[in-house]
């Protein structure tokens, strides 16, 4: 048995493991950017486990034709034969009707151990009439129900070849034919026949053929009557004693009616049988007449604990599991669970089959059972069963017959014998080991078994396991682990009937049993959620609900209680109001702040479809927002993304007044500023709600009338990209990414030189007075006009989430911010004073408020709108007419005015623009949030996989740093640490001067940035201002081109690889200038994709789109080890991110007004045995300046929304390095640092000391460098490329010409090693990309 820890999750209720590889669960590979924008659930249809037409026998007629003490005709009894009819001799029973009637009594009394409710009525030797008159009135009996019809026939002939059996005239003279034509019409539909008489196969034939007459003819016979053949032929059942040619059994061993007892006293003719054919279990017909007599001191039949309740409880196991692997799905569902007379019968029949076989007589049935059953392996394990206790009891017997012998009858005056009889004589009776043996079997299937490998046969003995207390629990927590391997695993337990065992063990007071039966209920809910009515049927829901603030249960109980309760709230009215009432938001309450990741993400879930109605919902505000809020910082985005998605469900589908609204829209800001793409759309989805209702578009209009409000909105030729100017319109003091702000603005960031203005602080420091600007603010209370503070508030908010939302990364998010952002502005106010017209011509007088921007209209460039919502300094209108757009281009206005049209549904009439919630208009119906469907499959996709596996942060998914990161075993590394060794004493062996390949695309563009893969040929080439290439640089080819997204004027200007050490599963980082980061899947392949993106460095988002600024640099450094990506670029401090956490963890200050030039961490090399690698960060700036960071030191309070918050500290070391600009910089080995500026120079840093070790004169000025990571080498050049050692030797020389056939470059723009190999790839200024390398790499490339 697999222990239960490795079996189950698991959930650290601490920090996350970094996982490996990193952005690769789910969500990265199905979707762009990772959010889950749309999502179709992809559930595979429901079979039809149910079974629809439940039935039950209320009627049964019993015919038996014996005509006692006369043959019928053409019928010899050989001597001895079989004479009993149900196990009775009729020719001992004294006058034949009195032992017809009592053979009659016996029938009844054996169908009624099967159904004792039904109604029974018999017909003893009948006639014609006396059939059909007992037929019809069983039929108005049972209505639509089933009617049973058993038929004897041993006193009269076989059936006849027409489809007649026989009976009697009153006079018992003569045999007159019965029809089964008539038969069929007086029973109806549904009926069961038992038909125990020679020659049944032609009775079925027959019949079949007469069913299928009767339904081609239709109606047109039951048009007198109540009865309907529709479905005659599928309603109906049929089982006989022999096929067409068969005689019935003679052997004097077994009764005359052998199929009758087969099929209603099955216990005791199996232990006949076998007690006949052993050698072991020689037992006297008597002992086992007492056995199964069901009132005796061996007990009764449904009692499991005593001999013969066990024997019957295996029997029907193992009769069952026959059926099930032998069956096909709806054949068994329609005779084993469809009616329980049924499955009784034909359980029995499975029993006759087999026992009337061996006599050489082969039973018949309708439907038709499939061949073989009577050689199935389990009745192996049956007759081992019956032999066990046969045996036992035979021993047990002649023990005691032994005692009453020895003591002559008589002990103390007490007679012996009747004192036993008295005495419980079974205490020494062991119980079969056969059911556990059976749950060892299942055990076995499930530690090796799969779908591929078919379904378990042991699967219907697990379910009558759990009828016992004694193996319960085990059977239980097998069939967890059964259900927990798939949708199919959970539809074959359903199929097999554990619906109702598992359901009515959930009032079971035995607490063990409480986990598991929800984990297996989290299976069967998620396959049907209409099981939901038969929980809140037996008012099972407080179960769940309960068990989730139960701190002692389970963990993984509990988060499946949080699962179930979840998916019962969902689009249940019932349920909300019951959970309302019971106080289930405490227990949700509890599991959200148990600490506990999958706990807390499935109880936000479950809070969000708790939403209560009007009426209660602002009841729960207070401690809803105090339980909710926090959770928005969470170092797991999923949990980030379910509370944002728990405020949008309960607050941001209406007009909430009062304090409410203004912290709904203060989450929502937060959630527009996270950087997990899967957060920002909920947070969208929240903010298009808000926007949508109608009394927000009416305070909105209201205030923009009043004066108080101003929209500024700059629209050019192309409405799918975003002007990425949100840092001058965002509100300063307000956070993005946390607790950090937006520079104010573009031109404020950087002077014309390139650098940060003097006195320009770390953001968070307070600036002086002289330094501070008008800016505008959230708080509008000053200018309300009359209107709440807090919904002043609320809507700025409410308008900045929306502004941050309209410059997102992802497309979808960003493009429909613009159009419901432009919605708003075009929304006619209630004086009407605003329109399409009014906005079209202020555009023009805004848009030369921000210079660059006129710019790039003018060059076609592409843009979208800046949003702002800001107070007035007037509360009028500025009286100056504003200017019209100039005449020179006439088809850009028209074009603008146009596009604005079709966002926002204007008619082509010039009528104006439409309310947005007309049904015309794109309405909160057009966005819906897909997430609560994505959990919950992702949940049990998760438990598919392997339950080791099932939680992105488990302990199990942490990481080896010898195998994962670096990708290869630990003997590999040492080998190429030898290999290092070898290159750094043999400096000919780091001469790169010969040229492996030249790369030139036809689309153009000047290489930006280049990057090697690690394991595989290729080369990444960022060129132009948005396309990524990629060249497999051993056969000279572009394998890939696509383009990065990043708006124009900004640039890639870094590009990484993360997953190094996953061949199959490793990413492409690219850093655009704007501050975005894009990481790529599948970069060589057509499909690419975005694995995620996110607003890096906001703070140089406005920077990169502007003409003065579209060059500046944006460094990025991925840190394998501990999954973290450090990004710096024009702004006061350097962030960093945590990949798996998707959340910015630390932010560290520059010092310095300059921006980042470089940036390197100590990826490859520890600096003393307790030191982790990657704990230093190096950064150079563009006044030279180098700072070196230990990001043990000290760490910033992780904000809300993934921002680095409170004090930020200084770097460990900061030295004016160089006199210009740092170009590269690299943390190579045991503490050492090389770096190069723009004077020419490169410097070799002792990190430790904190000094510098060698300086080393380039003889030119540097404009490309790049540090080799494993060889002792660095390369630098501008119109040639020179490589040094370390030790300040020039090995080799690359220059602009040299010899009439030598390879040409043009002056240098970036260079990059690759990270393992002797190679050296230099993109030029004229858009060629060369590999160099040594001659030993090119001997290899050839």
């Amino acid at each position: 048995m697999v222990p239960e820890t490795q079996r189950q999750p698991d959930y650290d209720q601490d920090e996350a493991p970094k996982a490996t590889p990193f952005l690769s669960e789910h969500r990265h590979r199905e979707f762009p950017h990772g959010a889950v924008t749309s999502y179709d659930c992809r559930r595979e249809e429901k079979t039809d486990w149910r079974t629809k037409d439940k039935m039950k026998t209320v009627g049964v007629a019993l015919v038996t034709c014996l005509n006692i003490g006369v043959n019928p005709p053409g019928q010899v009894a050989s001597t001895p034969c079989a004479r009993l009819e149900c196990w009775l001799d009729p020719k001992q029973g004294g006058e034949p009707a009195k032992t017809l009637e009592a053979i009659g009594r016996r029938l009844q009394g054996q169908y009624e151990r099967w159904q004792p409710r039904a109604k029974y009525k018999l017909g003893l030797d009948p006639h014609p009439e006396e059939v059909k008159r007992l037929a019809i009135n069983m039929r108005k009996l049972a209505k639509e129900d089933r009617v049973l019809f058993h038929y004897n026939g041993h006193g009269v002939p076989k059936p006849t070849p027409n489809g007649e059996i026989w009976v009697f005239n009153k006079q018992y003279t003569q045999y007159l034919p019965l029809s089964l034509y008539d038969l069929q019409c007086w029973l109806g539909t549904p009926t069961i026949y038992v038909f125990d008489c020679p020659a049944t196969g032609v009775v079925v034939d027959c019949f079949v053929q007469f069913a299928e007459d009767r339904e081609k003819e239709g109606d047109r016979y039951s048009q007198s009557s109540d009865i309907s053949f529709k479905h005659l032929h599928k309603d109906s059942i049929i089982l006989g004693a022999c096929d067409g040619s068969g005689s019935l059994p003679v052997n004097p061993d077994f009764p005359a009616d052998l199929f009758t007892s087969c099929i209603t006293t099955p216990i005791k003719m199996a232990l006949r049988w076998f007690s006949n054919k052993s050698y072991l279990a020689k037992v006297s017909p008597e002992l086992i007449d007492e056995i199964c007599s069901g009132d005796g001191r061996f007990g009764k039949s449904s009692d499991r604990k005593t001999p013969l309740g066990e024997l019957n409880w295996i029997f029907t196991a193992i009769t069952d599991t026959i059926a099930w692997n032998m069956l096909p799905r709806d054949m068994f569902q329609r005779l084993f669970r469809q009616d329980l007379m049924v499955a009784s019968l034909f359980r029995n029949f499975l029993l006759a089959e087999r026992i009337m076989r061996s006599a050489d007589c082969r039973p018949v049935s309708h439907p038709r059972l499939p061949p073989g059953s009577h050689r199935h392996p389990l009745w192996e394990a049956w007759d081992f069963a019956a032999e066990t206790c046969l045996v036992q009891i035979q021993s047990l017997e002649d023990d005691h017959e032994a005692l009453i012998q020895g003591s002559g009858g008589h002990v103390a005056g007490m007679d012996v014998h009747q004192e036993l009889r008295k005495r419980d004589k079974l205490d020494g009776f062991r119980p079969s080991t056969f059911f556990s043996e059976q749950l060892t079997a299942f055990e076995v299937w499930l530690d090796f078994g799969s779908e591929e490998r078919g379904a378990p046969e042991q699967l219907p003995i697990v379910l009558q396991v759990l009828l016992s207390q004694s193996h319960r629990l085990r059977a239980l927590k097998l069939l967890a682990r059964f259900v927990a391997m798939g949708r199919w695993a959970t539809d074959l337990a359903l199929s097999v009937g554990i619906f109702p065992y598992v359901l009515k063990l959930l009032q079971s007071p035995t607490v063990e049993l409480k986990p598991v039966l929800i984990e297996i209920w989290s299976r069967i809910l998620y396959l049907d959620e209409s099981c939901k009515g038969d929980l809140l049927k037996d008012n099972c829901q407080n179960i769940f609900v309960e068990y989730i603030s139960n701190e002692n249960g389970k963990v993984y109980g509990r988060v499946c209680a949080a699962f179930v309760t979840a998916l019962l709230l969902n689009d249940s009215s019932q349920m909300k109001s019951i959970c309302i009432e019971n106080k289930t938001f405490d227990s949700l309450s509890t599991g959200i702040s148990s600490g506990v990741v999958q706990l807390v993400l499935w109880s936000l879930l479950a809070l969000a479809k708790l939403k209560p109605d009007s009426e209660h919902i602002m009841s729960f505000r207070k401690p809803f927002f105090e339980t909710v809020t926090p959770h928005l910082g969470s170092s797991h985005p999923d949990i980030r993304a379910s509370a944002m998605y728990c405020i949008s469900e309960w607050f941001c589908n209406k007009w909430v007044y009062g304090p409410s609204f203004a912290e709904v829209t203060v989450a929502l800001c937060k959630g527009a500023e996270d950087a997990s793409p899967l957060v920002r759309y909920e947070a969208f989805i929240g903010v298009h709600r808000l926007c949508m209702c109608e009394n927000v578009q009416r305070e909105l209009a209201r205030l923009d009338t009043n004066g108080v409000v101003d929209y500024d909105v700059i629209r050019t030729d192309d409405s799918a990209s975003v002007v990425h100017m949100m840092a001058s319109s965002v509100p300063q003091g307000t956070s993005s990414f946390g607790s950090l702000t937006f520079s104010p603005t573009a031109r404020e960031v950087l002077s014309p030189d390139g650098t940060l203005p003097q006195g320009r602080r770390v953001p968070g420091n307070e600036r002086t007075q002289q330094e501070q600007k008008p800016e505008p603010n959230h708080d509008l209370s000053s200018s309300s006009a009359g209107v709440d503070s807090s919904i002043l508030n609320g809507l700025s908010s409410l308008w900045h989430a929306l502004q941050v939302l309209a410059t997102d990364p992802v497309p979808d998010i960003s493009k429909r911010s613009v159009e419901i952002a432009s919605s708003l502005v075009l929304k006619p106010s209630s004086s009407g004073e605003r329109n399409v017209q009014s906005v079209r011509e202020e555009s023009p007088a805004r848009r030369r408020q921000s210079p660059g921007l006129r710019d790039r209209v003018d060059s076609g460039s592409r843009s979208s709108p800046r949003l702002s919502l800001r107070r007035k300094k007037n509360s009028s209108r500025d009286p100056s007419p504003t200017p019209e757009p100039s005449r020179s281009r006439p088809s850009r206005d028209e074009k603008q005015h146009q596009e604005r049209n079709q966002v926002r549904g204007v008619r082509s009439g010039g009528s104006g623009p439409r309310s947005v919630n007309e049904n015309d208009q794109q309405g909160s119906d057009a966005v819906k949030s897909e997430l609560f469907s994505w959990f919950v499959d992702e949940f049990v996709r998760e438990q598919d996989k392997g339950v080791s596996n099932a939680s992105p942060y488990s302990k199990s998914m942490a990481f080896s740093m010898d195998s994962a990161v670096h990708g290869r075993p630990k003997s590999q590394k040492e080998e190429k640490k030898k290999e290092n060794k070898k290159m750094s004493r043999e400096d000919e062996k780091l001469k790169i001067v010969d040229p492996v390949v030249l790369l030139q695309s036809e689309s153009g563009g000047v290489p930006t940035a280049l990057c090697f893969s690690v394991n595989e040929p290729y080369l990444f080439v960022a060129k132009g201002a948005n396309d990524l290439s990629v060249w497999d640089y051993s056969i000279g080819s572009e394998v890939n081109m696509f383009r990065n997204g990043n708006p124009e004027r900004s640039c890639v200007s870094s590009l990484e690889i993360l997953n190094i050490g996953n061949m199959d599963d490793w990413l492409l980082c690219a850093s655009s200038n704007d501050g975005v980061v894009r990481c790529w899947r599948d970069v060589t392949k057509s499909n690419v994709r975005v694995t995620t993106s996110f607003h890096a460095l906001p703070e140089v988002s406005a920077l990169a789109v502007h003409p003065a600024h579209s060059a500046l640099p944006f460094k990025s450094i991925f840190v394998h080890s501990k999954g973290q990506l450090i990004c710096g670029g024009a702004a006061p401090i350097i962030r960093v991110w945590d990949l798996v956490r998707e959340q910015s963890v630390q932010t560290l200050p520059t010092m310095t007004s300059s921006i980042i030039t470089a940036l390197s961490a100590d990826v490859s090399a520890d600096l003393s045995g307790d030191q982790e690698v990657g704990s230093l960060v190096v950064a150079g700036t563009s006044c030279g300046m180098i700072n070196v960071y230990d990001l043990r030191v000290g760490s910033i309070a992780v904000s809300s929304m993934g921002g680095g918050g409170g004090e930020n500290f200084a770097p460990i070391f900061s030295s004016q390095g160089h006199s210009r600009a740092v170009v590269d910089l690299r943390l190579v080995r045991h503490g050492i640092m090389v770096s190069g500026s723009q004077d020419g120079e490169a410097k070799v840093w002792d990190v430790r000391k904190c000094q510098v070790i060698r300086t080393i004169n380039t003889e030119a000025p540097i404009h490309g460098m790049a540090v080799h990571r494993s060889a002792p080498i660095f390369a630098a050049g501008s119109e040639s490329v020179s490589t040094f050692s370390l030790e300040g030797k020039r090995l080799s020389s690359i220059r602009y010409y040299d010899g009439f056939l030598s390879t040409r470059i043009a002056p240098v723009h970036s260079l990059a090693f690759h990270p393992s190999r002797m190679l050296l790839g230099i993109a030029s200024q004229d858009s060629v990309v060369t590999v160099y390398g040594s001659a030993e790499e090119k001997a290899r490339m050839n």
